[in-house]
C-alpha cells in the first residue's frame, strides 16, 4: 500500500509540474505577442515621424543643415540648396564659411581648416543676421539660427536653421530711411535747413540743464529780421526766401560748431549759445552776427542789404528754464525794436523793471480768471472733401482793463506761471459741454465740440468725474466730446509714465475722444497715439505754412496722412489762412483743416445761428460754397 501511495504521489507531482510547466509556457507566449505586438507598435510610430520629418523638412522654406563640431556639413535639406544655390553634393563635407560668406568677410583658410563649435558657447539658439552669397555670386541678408545636439549615443551635432530675410530687412531699411527723411522734417526748417523751435527747445533744454551741473552759463539771442516785408512786398516771396537762407548762411558760419541755430517761423531766429561766461562775451558774439549779415544779397540784378536785431539774455548760474530765458530775450529785443533796429540789446536791469510791469498785468489776468471772466470762441474745423462743418474747438479769451480781447497764445504762457491753467482748462470743458448741449437740442447732427486741456487739468485727480458730471448734467454723450492733449502728456504716456498713459486709457475707456495737440513727431508719433488708442492729431500751426512753400513739406504729409487714415487716425491741418495754404494742404492729401481762412472763431452765443446759417442740420451743406468762386468749390 505503501508502495502505491508513493506511486501517486510521484504521478501527481509530475502532472503539477506538467501544469505549472505548461502555463508558463503559456504565460511567455502572451507576453512574447504582447511584445511583438508593442515593437510593432512602436516601429510603425518611429516610420510615422520619420514620415513627417522628412516631409517638414523637405517642405519648409528654411535651410535646414546637421555640422559636425568642426563645422563640416554632414546633411542639408533642399531648401538649403535652393537659398545658397548649390546641389546637396557641392556643400557636404564643406564648412558654410568656405563659400557662403563675402570675401570681405571670409576668414582665412586656416582659420576654417582648425575652427571647432564650443560646448559652452552662450551664442547658442540666438538668431544672428548675416550677409551671405549664393553659388551665382548673389548677396543677401541671412538670418542665422545654430544650437548645439547630443544623441543618445553620444554623438555631438550642430544645427543651422537659416531664412532668406533679405525682404523683410530691405523693407526695414526702407521705413528707417522715410523715419529718418520725416524725423528731420519734424526737425527742421525746410527752408533754411535750420533747426525748428521743437528742436531749438530741446538743446536749449539740454544746454542749460549741462550748464547747471558745471556751474557754466548759456547765452540766447533772440534775432528778427529788419523790414523783411518790405523786401516780400518789393521783390516777391522769393526774394524774401533768398534773404532768409543768406541770414541763415552768414550767421551759422558765425556761430561756433557747438552754437545752435533755430528758425522759429517767419523772419524770426533764435540762437543758443553754449558755455558763455559774461554778458559782455554774449554782446560781442551778437555784434559779430549783426555785422555778418550785411554783405549785400544780388537777387535777379537787385541788390539787397539785409539787416537783423538782436535780444540777448544770459542764463544765471543757478539755473534758468527755457521759457524764461526767451521771455528775457524778447524782452531786450523789443527794446532793440524801439530804439531804431540794427543793433544788439541785452536783458538788464531796467528791463527788469518792465517784466515787473508785467507782473501787474499777470495781477490782472489773476483776478479775471478767478473770477470767471474768460470767455470762449468756437472755430470749426471742415471735412475738405465735403466742406461739411464736423467740429469745433473752443479758444480762450481774455478782455483785459482796457477793453482789448485777447486770444489764447497772448496770455495762457502766464496763466500757466500763475498756475491757474487748469481753472481755464475746467471754464473751457464746461464751456463746451454747454455749446455741445445747445447742438444736440437745435438737432444740428454730425458734430461734436472740443476743448484743449493741458497737464495741469488731468492733476487734479477728479478731472474725470468732473467731465462725466459735466456731460450728465447736460445729456451729453462722451462720444460727443473731444480732447485736445499737449504733446507732453501723450509721449510722456508712451515713455512709460504710468499716470499720464492712465489719463488717455481712462478717457478712452470712459468714451471720450482724444486727438494730439501740435503734433509733429512724423512716423514714430503715429505708432505712439495708435497703441493708445487715441482719435487722432491736429498739426502745428506753423506746418500749415511749410506745406505752402514746400514740396517735401507735402510729401511728408502726404505719407502721414496715409498712415493715419490706415490706422484710422482723424489728422486735421490747422492754421489755414490763405488760399495758398488750403491748395497745399489739398494737394498733400488733407482730410480736415481749420484756420482763419476758413472761417474765424465766432462767440459763443452766436454759434448756433452761424451754424443755421452755413449748415443744414443733417450736417451736408458745405461752408466752402460761401467763400470760394465757383471754379475752386468743391463737389459734394
Amino acid at each position: 500500500m505503501l508502495v502505491l501511495y508513493s506511486i501517486i504521489a510521484v504521478l501527481l507531482i509530475g502532472c503539477a509540474t506538467l501544469f505549472f510547466m505548461q502555463r508558463a509556457a503559456l504565460t511567455r507566449a502572451r507576453l512574447s505577442e504582447a511584445n511583438l505586438s508593442a515593437l510593432k507598435k512602436s516601429a510603425a510610430a518611429e516610420r510615422k515621424d520619420a514620415a513627417f520629418y522628412r516631409i517638414a523638412c523637405s517642405d519648409t522654406d528654411d535651410g535646414l543643415v546637421i555640422q559636425g563640431l568642426n563645422g563640416r556639413i554632414l546633411w542639408v535639406n533642399p531648401a538649403y540648396c535652393d537659398i545658397m544655390g548649390y546641389p546637396a553634393e557641392e556643400v557636404l563635407g564643406r564648412n558654410p564659411m568656405e563659400f557662403a560668406m563675402r570675401p570681405e568677410d571670409k576668414p582665412s583658410d586656416d582659420f576654417i581648416k582648425n575652427f571647432q563649435y564650443k560646448r559652452d558657447d552662450p551664442n547658442w539658439g540666438r538668431l544672428s543676421l548675416y550677409r551671405s552669397v549664393r553659388k551665382d555670386g548673389e548677396e543677401f541678408w541671412n538670418q542665422i539660427r545654430v544650437s548645439y545636439h547630443q544623441d543618445v549615443d553620444g554623438g555631438e551635432y550642430v544645427i543651422l536653421v537659416c531664412r532668406d530675410v533679405t525682404e523683410e530687412v530691405d523693407r526695414e531699411s526702407q521705413l528707417r530711411e522715410k523715419s529718418d527723411a520725416l524725423a528731420h522734417v519734424a526737425a527742421h526748417d525746410d527752408l533754411t535747413g535750420a533747426a525748428n523751435r521743437a528742436n531749438m527747445m530741446q538743446f536749449t533744454q539740454a544746454a542749460l540743464e549741462n550748464a547747471k551741473q558745471n556751474g557754466s552759463m548759456i547765452g540766447l539771442l533772440q534775432i528778427d529780421l529788419d523790414k523783411f516785408k518790405d523786401v516780400n512786398d518789393t521783390y516777391g516771396h522769393s526774394a524774401g526766401d533768398a534773404v532768409l537762407r543768406h541770414i541763415t548762411d552768414h550767421i551759422s558760419r558765425t556761430l561756433r560748431k557747438t552754437d545752435l541755430l533755430a528758425r522759429m517761423g517767419g523772419d524770426e531766429f533764435v540762437a543758443v549759445c553754449t558755455q558763455f561766461s559774461s554778458v559782455e562775451e554774449l554782446k560781442r558774439l551778437g555784434v559779430a552776427l549783426v555785422d555778418s549779415v550785411k554783405e549785400p544779397l544780388i537777387f535777379e540784378g537787385h541788390k539787397i542789404v539785409p539787416s537783423i536785431s538782436i535780444g540777448a539774455a544770459i542764463s544765471e548760474r543757478g539755473g534758468t528754464d527755457v521759457d524764461d530765458l526767451l521771455k528775457r530775450a524778447d524782452y531786450a529785443l523789443y527794446k532793440v525794436k524801439r530804439a531804431g533796429r540794427g543793433h544788439v540789446a541785452v536783458y538788464d536791469k531796467a528791463l527788469h523793471k518792465s517784466v515787473q510791469r508785467k507782473s501787474r498785468r499777470s495781477d490782472e489776468l489773476q483776478r479775471a480768471i478767478l473770477n470767471d471772466q474768460i470767455t470762449f470762441q468756437f472755430q470749426p474745423t471742415i471735412e475738405i472733401a465735403t466742406g461739411r462743418i464736423c467740429s469745433l474747438e473752443a479758444l480762450a479769451r481774455w478782455t483785459d482793463a482796457d477793453g482789448v480781447t485777447h486770444d489764447a497764445e497772448d496770455f495762457l504762457d502766464m496763466a500757466r506761471d500763475l498756475g491757474n491753467l487748469a481753472h481755464i482748462d475746467t471754464a473751457a470743458m464746461k464751456a463746451a459741454v454747454a455749446l455741445q448741449a445747445q447742438v444736440n437740442e437745435a438737432g444740428i447732427k454730425k458734430l461734436i465740440t472740443g476743448f484743449n486741456a493741458s497737464e495741469d487739468f488731468f492733476a487734479h485727480t477728479d478731472y474725470l468725474s468732473s467731465l462725466q458730471s459735466s456731460t450728465r448734467k447736460h445729456r451729453v454723450d462722451a462720444t460727443d466730446l473731444r480732447i485736445e492733449l499737449p504733446q507732453s502728456l501723450v509721449f510722456g504716456a508712451q515713455a512709460g509714465d504710468t499716470k499720464k498713459s492712465e489719463v488717455i486709457s481712462d478717457l478712452h475707456a470712459a468714451g471720450f475722444g482724444t486727438i494730439l495737440d501740435s503734433f509733429d513727431a512724423g512716423f514714430a508719433g503715429l505708432l505712439q497715439m495708435g497703441a493708445l488708442n487715441m482719435s487722432g492729431f491736429k498739426t502745428a500751426p506753423q506746418f500749415s505754412q511749410a506745406l505752402a512753400e514746400s514740396t517735401t513739406t507735402q510729401k511728408a504729409m502726404r505719407m502721414i496722412n496715409e498712415l493715419a487714415a490706415d490706422m484710422s487716425l482723424v489728422g486735421i491741418v490747422l492754421g489755414i489762412e490763405s488760399q495758398d495754404a488750403y491748395d497745399a494742404l489739398t494737394a498733400a492729401g488733407a482730410l480736415y483743416a481749420q484756420g482763419n481762412w476758413i472761417a474765424a472763431p465766432i462767440p459763443a452765443e452766436d454759434v448756433i445761428d452761424w451754424l443755421k446759417t452755413h449748415q443744414s442740420t443733417d450736417g451736408s451743406a458745405n461752408i466752402l460754397h460761401r467763400q470760394l468762386p465757383p471754379d475752386q468749390r468743391i463737389a459734394i
